[in-house]
């Protein structure tokens, strides 16, 4: 059966009901077969069995219970509504103009009822992709959108209000696999907050507002839940073989892999974090172990072997506990505060960068290190007042030698800044205002890289204190990221540039960008088998939230979004935001 046999089935019985029924929703099971299986569907709409779809063009929900439409009967389960008499207008000649408002390309549900002011509403849901729906609201008045931004919490996002003749058309996107997974959470028993939702007028009154509450929970809790089987499942392919990220470097040498152990390092903070039954205790014992034979002198590089850095070992030092690593960090740093991301000197040699006109940017105090060295420093104890400082003076045009997304930056320097005195308060306000300003409308964070992106930014926001709708808006953004049916592309983490001495095009470099006064080709790390945003994602998850506390960024604020946040590529971010801290003061 088509759209059409569920629009004339819904017609037919339609015009066989009064106008004064209060509500009446019809689905059609032969389109939501696509989606879900018809065990599900009975359970959704409360049915006997599976076996009840059997021969149906449309099932309906009304007050006097289900309603299974054929092509030439309906069978009511309960008690069937009051039919019109000859002189009085059936609810399908009551609703026609509202019901003619709507699109119906291909419908698989139409709700028809009276508002709670006595005003009708009409709704209708169209599949608009794979894993998508759209549905349309015909309303008398606009809706107010007050706490529209919890809707999120069962896939569900608000797309505006037109008019359409004498109506308010409200039009809302629902990505299908979250919806279904809402229901499927609480047992179908908060469906009929749906309904509740349209005939209070599209508006989210507080018996519906505390159920998107509790929905938001519950998904969160879900993807807790799903990520951390995918955490032990990374773990145990870790210690059967190396899971290396991808190097990409200028052309036209080759693409490699490399870098085992920095993601390993986050791994294991995300292991020690998010469970303590003893699968996970024992995987991030393994863990321990494995990073501890892989040190070299102490300290940690960003593949097996080669030279070790202190951005290297501070990322592996998240994860794994060990004071005298951490101290050893204190001969990378500078008398004005800041920290090498690696020692050098003019001839190399053991533990020591051979420096280079290519990698002359290298040979200076990194905003990331130093914020991992202050971060480690105060987890042990021991001072970082200076490095704060250093940190705090250059807040305004902070960029990165190696971390090549915005947010993971913030998160290292949230990191550095929450367990600070009053003296970085002002900072710390700063940061989280200026994190929470580039939330998108969907509530997720970033113009590349979505899941690694808002990972961060929800870890930061944690870090910093900003705990309330905002962050589970974030986190029910992230879980919903997940459902989408193409994975995004592979995230990248990490990079790292070399300044040319020749400009541009003569070159052929696969990825060459102007920076400031120069060309530098630049290499990016791929997070290949998505050990790094896996780890970030489940850390993220596992920050608690107070949805109550209404602190989502204003319209002023994210109007006021700082360029960094807004760039479409990892390049574009790169050139424009990371490196020319570094290069601007170069000769």
């Amino acid at each position: 059966m088509a759209s059409a046999d569920f629009l004339r089935a819904a017609e037919r019985l339609l015009k066989s009901l009064t106008a004064d029924l209060p509500w009446i929703v019809l689905f059609d099971p032969v389109a939501l077969g696509r989606i879900a299986d018809p065990v599900t569907l009975a359970a959704a709409f409360h049915l006997p069995g599976p076996h009840s779809l059997q021969g149906c063009a449309a099932v309906a929900l009304a007050p006097g219970g289900a309603c299974l439409v054929s092509e030439d009967a309906a069978d009511w389960l309960a008690g069937r509504p009051a039919p019109p008499a000859a002189s009085d207008a059936s609810l399908f000649a009551a609703q026609a103009g509202r019901i003619a408002a709507l699109h119906s390309e291909a419908p698989i549900c139409l709700g028809l009822g009276r508002c709670d002011d006595g005003t009708g509403v009409a709704l209708m849901v169209n599949v608009a992709g794979e894993a998508q729906a759209v549905a349309e609201a015909a309303l008398d008045q606009p809706p107010d959108t007050s706490g529209y931004e919890l809707l999120g919490a069962c896939g569900v996002s608000y797309g505006g209000t037109a008019r359409r003749g004498k109506f308010h058309v409200a039009c809302f996107e629902n990505l299908l696999a979250a919806h279904l997974l809402n229901g499927l959470l609480a047992g179908f028993s908060r469906t009929f907050n749906c309904n509740r939702f349209f005939l209070a007028g599209a508006r989210i009154d507080a018996a519906v507002g505390a159920g998107l509450l509790q929905a938001g929970a519950a998904r969160v809790a879900a993807a807790r839940q799903a990520v951390h089987h995918e955490l032990l499942g990374l773990a145990q392919a870790a210690r059967r073989g190396a899971l290396h990220m991808t190097c990409r470097p200028p052309a036209p040498a080759p693409a490699e892999p490399m870098g085992d152990l920095v993601p390993l390092g986050l791994l294991l903070r995300a292991l020690r974090r998010v469970g303590s039954d003893p699968p996970t205790q024992a995987a991030a014992l393994l863990l321990v172990r494995h990073l501890q034979r892989h040190a070299k002198a102490g300290l940690w590089p960003f593949e097996s072997g080669r030279l070790p850095t202190a951005i290297d070992s501070g990322l592996v030092l998240l994860g794994l506990d060990d004071a005298e690593a951490v101290a050893g960090l204190e001969r990378f740093a500078t008398p004005q505060g800041g920290v090498l991301p690696q020692l050098f000197s003019p001839d190399g040699g053991e533990g020591v960068m051979r420096a280079e006109p290519a990698t002359r940017h290298w040979c200076q105090p990194d905003f990331a290190t130093t914020a991992l060295a202050v971060h480690l420093r105060r987890r042990h104890g021991l001072d970082a007042s200076a490095g704060a400082a250093w940190l705090q003076a250059r807040f305004a045009c902070r960029g990165s030698l190696f971390i090549a997304n915005p947010f993971l930056l913030d998160w290292l320097l949230a990191l550095a800044l929450a367990e600070g005195g009053p003296e970085l308060t002002a900072a710390r306000a700063a940061l989280a205002q200026e994190v929470a300003a580039a939330m998108d409308g969907g509530h997720g964070f970033g113009g590349f890289d979505p899941v690694l992106s808002t990972s961060c930014a929800i870890l930061a926001l944690a870090a910093l204190g900003r705990r309330g709708r905002l962050l589970r808006c974030a986190q029910i953004a992230l879980a919903n990221l997940a459902l989408r049916p193409a994975p995004p592309a592979t995230p990248v983490p990490f990079c790292s540039s070399l300044a040319l001495a020749r400009s541009g095009p003569a070159l052929h470099h696969a990825v060459m960008v102007r920076v400031s006064n120069g060309w530098h080709a630049l290499t990016l790390y791929e997070d290949t088998f998505r050990m790094i945003e896996t780890a970030l994602r489940a850390l993220a998850l596992a920050e608690p939230a107070d949805p109550s506390v209404c602190d989502l960024p204003s319209a002023a604020e994210r109007a006021a979004c700082h360029a960094r946040y807004r760039c479409a590529t990892v390049v574009e971010y790169v050139a424009r935001h990371a490196l020319p801290p570094y290069v601007e003061d170069l000769p």
